[in-house]
C-alpha cells in the first residue's frame, strides 16, 4: 500500500515544486506546481492528485489512471493537454498543461455580480462551439489497434470549460471519462452505484446505465441553455431543444454536427464573435484573477530555495584557508590573518582539537623552566669552584696552631709512661681553619673573582 503524502506549499513531487493549491474535488485536489530543470529553465504546469487520505484506495488510483491514459493521447487546442503520470511515495499524480485563464462557471458568476444578467449570445456560442472541437475529438480517439475508443466525458459541466486570457475554450477534467465501447442495456447494480458527476448535468439515460457520446452532447446542451438568455432567438431555441431531447435518438450524432449548427446560427444572427472577442468580454476578471495567481506564485518562490534533500542532509565542507597569492600577486599578512580570523569565527575549533593545543602548551612552558633552572644552577657552580691543594695550609703549620700543653707537667690520668711515648703513633693531625692574616700582609684581592 502507497504511503500517505502531504501535500503543502513548497513541497516537491520529483521535480516539480507545489506552489498553492488551485482547487479542491471530491477525490483530488489541483495545484499550480514549478517544473525545474537544468539552466534556469522553468515551466508553470498544473498538478491533479489523490487527496492524501484517498492516496491508498484502488479505486480512486484506478480513475486517476484511467485519466492520464486517456487524455495522454487527445491532441487539440480544445482540450487540456496531459504531459506526464508519475508517482511520488506512493502517490499518483498527473501533470497537465497550465491555463492562463479561468473556468466558465467563476467567469459567469463574475458577470453576474457586476450587475450583467446574462452573457452576450455570441461570446456564448463561441465558447460552446470551441468546447464542441474538442469534445469531438476526445469521441473520435481511437486505441492502439486503430478501433474507435468510444470515450465518454461523463463530467460535461462550466466548472470544467476553462476559457483562457486569449478567449480560447478548453474542455477539462476528464476524471470520470469511460470507454463505452460495450453493447447497449442495463449496467449493473456496481455500475449504478459509480455513477458520478454533478447531477443538472446527467443524461437521462445515464440513470438507466447506458451512456454514449450523445450523453456528452446532452449535458453540453444544457451548458448552452443556461447561458443564453431566457428569450433567446427561434435559431438558438431549436438548437437547444435538439441538444437535450429526451429520446437520444432525436439528438445530434456528434459534438462535431453541434458545432456546426451553432456556427449556423452565428451566421444566420450575424454575430461574428471571435476569440478576441470573448477574451476582450472576459478581459477584466481574467486580468484580476492573473493578476492574484501571479502574486501567489512570487510569493511563494519568494520564500526561499526549495528544500533539497539529499544536499541538506550532506554535511557542508569544512572552509579552506585562503590561498597564500591570487594570480601570482602576494596577498599582505594583516589581510590573510583576517580572513583566517574571520574563518575561524565562521567554523570554531573542535574541543578535541582545543585541548590537545592547550596541553601542548603547557608542555612547552614546562620545558622553558626546566631549561631556566638548569642554566641558573651551571651559572652558580661556574661562580663558586672546588678548593686546589695550594690553597689548602701546609702540615709544619699545624704545631704552631694546636693549643698550649698544660702547666702542669704530670702526665694526665691513664697516659702513657714516657718511654712508650716513641713507640705510638702520633695523633693524627687535626685540620684547623686558618688563622685570618695580619692587616699588614693581607691581600685585599686574595680569595675573590
Amino acid at each position: 500500500m502507497p504511503a500517505q503524502f502531504d501535500l503543502v506549499v513548497s513541497r516537491r513531487l520529483d521535480r516539480y515544486e507545489l506552489l498553492y493549491e488551485v482547487g479542491r474535488g471530491g477525490m483530488g485536489s489541483v495545484w499550480a506546481a514549478m517544473l525545474r530543470g537544468k539552466h534556469g529553465f522553468e515551466k508553470l504546469v498544473a498538478i491533479k492528485t489523490i487527496l492524501p487520505e484517498f492516496a491508498a484506495e484502488p479505486r480512486f488510483r484506478a480513475l486517476l489512471l484511467n485519466e492520464a491514459q486517456l487524455t495522454a493521447r487527445i491532441e487539440h487546442p480544445n482540450v487540456v493537454q496531459t504531459f506526464e503520470l508519475g508517482e511520488h511515495n506512493g502517490s499518483l499524480y498527473v501533470v497537465m498543461e497550465w491555463v492562463e485563464g479561468e473556468s466558465l462557471y467563476v467567469l459567469w458568476r463574475d458577470v453576474e455580480r457586476s450587475g450583467h444578467t446574462v452573457i452576450p449570445i455570441g461570446v456564448t456560442l463561441r465558447v460552446v462551439a470551441d468546447v464542441c472541437g474538442g469534445l469531438h475529438a476526445a469521441h473520435e480517439m481511437r486505441d492502439a489497434n486503430g478501433a474507435p475508443a468510444c470515450i465518454v466525458h461523463n463530467d460535461i459541466s462550466p466548472h470544467n470549460i476553462l476559457v483562457t486570457s486569449r478567449g480560447i475554450s478548453k474542455l477539462a477534467d476528464f476524471g470520470v471519462a469511460k470507454i463505452a465501447n460495450r453493447a447497449a442495456g442495463a449496467a449493473s447494480v456496481a455500475e449504478m452505484a459509480s455513477l458520478r458527476g454533478k447531477v443538472r448535468y446527467i443524461a437521462p439515460e445515464r440513470l438507466s446505465g447506458y451512456e454514449d457520446r450523445r450523453s456528452d452532447i446532452w449535458s453540453l446542451g444544457v451548458v448552452l441553455r443556461e447561458l443564453l438568455p431566457m428569450e433567446m432567438p427561434g435559431p438558438c431555441q431549436r438548437v437547444v431543444d435538439r441538444a437535450v431531447a429526451s429520446d437520444r435518438e432525436r439528438r445530434f450524432g456528434t459534438a462535431y454536427e453541434l458545432g456546426r449548427a451553432i456556427e449556423s446560427v452565428m451566421d444566420e444572427c450575424q454575430l461574428s464573435t471571435t476569440s478576441a472577442d470573448v477574451a476582450s468580454f472576459f478581459e477584466s476578471a481574467l486580468r484580476e484573477r492573473s493578476a492574484m495567481r501571479r502574486r501567489r506564485v512570487d510569493a511563494t518562490l519568494g520564500m526561499g530555495e526549495t528544500l533539497d534533500v539529499v544536499r541538506d542532509l550532506r554535511p557542508p565542507p569544512a572552509p579552506s584557508p585562503p590561498p597564500a597569492s591570487i594570480g601570482g600577486e602576494t596577498v599582505p599578512l594583516s589581510r590573510t590573518l583576517a580572513v583566517r580570523s574571520q574563518l575561524a569565527v565562521i567554523a570554531p575549533e573542535k574541543p578535541a582539537r582545543r585541548f590537545a593545543r592547550a596541553w601542548l602548551v603547557v608542555a612547552i612552558a614546562a620545558c622553558a623552566v626546566v631549561l631556566v633552572a638548569g642554566l641558573v644552577l651551571f651559572v652558580m657552580t661556574r661562580r663558586s669552584p672546588a678548593p686546589t691543594p695550594e690553597s689548602l695550609p701546609s702540615a709544619s703549620v699545624a704545631p704552631a696552631i694546636q693549643p698550649p700543653p698544660p702547666p702542669s707537667s704530670a702526665p694526665p690520668p691513664g697516659a702513657a709512661p714516657a718511654g712508650a711515648a716513641s713507640s705510638a703513633p702520633p695523633p693524627p693531625a687535626v685540620r684547623r681553619p686558618r688563622p685570618p692574616a695580619s692587616k699588614a700582609s693581607h691581600d685585599p684581592y686574595e680569595g675573590r673573582l
